[in-house]
């Protein structure tokens, strides 16, 4: 998930129209996908008009998804390309220790000796486990996200995400 403010947060993308009806197909960064169609209604940079979801379904492992008063090719045309946008009060609560990927943006990476590692630029998910990308500043480097192991402790209030992982371990990004 992605934030490009501090009211709402990114949920998806829309990638293409289905059909000639406004129907949308999206690009869900939620877990499991077609949980992006609860978080209603949806904002988009655009303009801050809202859209309440009207009817979603999901079909090869794709989320279409039918906005209130969008009921035209045309007026889905529009949409095309927008970063769909919901609230962060429309998430639910996570338990302690668990993170939204907005929520980790930016904030400082510290290994256990105190030296800045530098500033998570993004994550991404593999098999295995979820992976930080932390951009210091000459270069990027790749950091397992794995509690307990290698992250020790996040500190949201402080900007700070502490690991236990030494500056010259970085796995470069390609």
């Amino acid at each position: 998930m992605n934030s490009t403010n501090t009211r709402r947060v990114q949920l998806g993308k829309i990638t293409g129209l289905f059909g000639v009806k406004g129907w949308l197909r999206i690009l869900s960064y939620t877990d499991p996908i077609e949980a992006i169609s609860s978080y209603s209604p949806w904002g988009f940079d655009a303009n801050d008009a809202l859209f309440p979801v009207e009817a979603a379904r999901v079909q090869n492992k794709r989320v279409f998804v039918k906005l209130d008063g969008v009921n035209s090719r045309d007026a889905a045309q529009t949409l095309l390309g927008q970063a769909v946008m919901v609230a962060k009060e429309q998430l639910p609560t996570l338990p302690a220790g668990d993170y939204y990927w907005f929520q980790l943006m930016g904030l400082e990476v510290i290994n256990t000796s105190g030296k800045s590692l530098g500033r998570v630029k993004r994550l991404f998910a593999t098999a295995a486990h979820d992976v930080l990308v932390v951009k210091s500043e000459n270069k990027n480097g790749m950091i397992p996200y794995v509690c307990g192991k290698y992250v020790k402790h996040v500190d949201l209030d402080a900007g700070t995400i502490e690991v236990a992982w030494e500056k010259d371990w970085e796995i470069p990004c390609v």
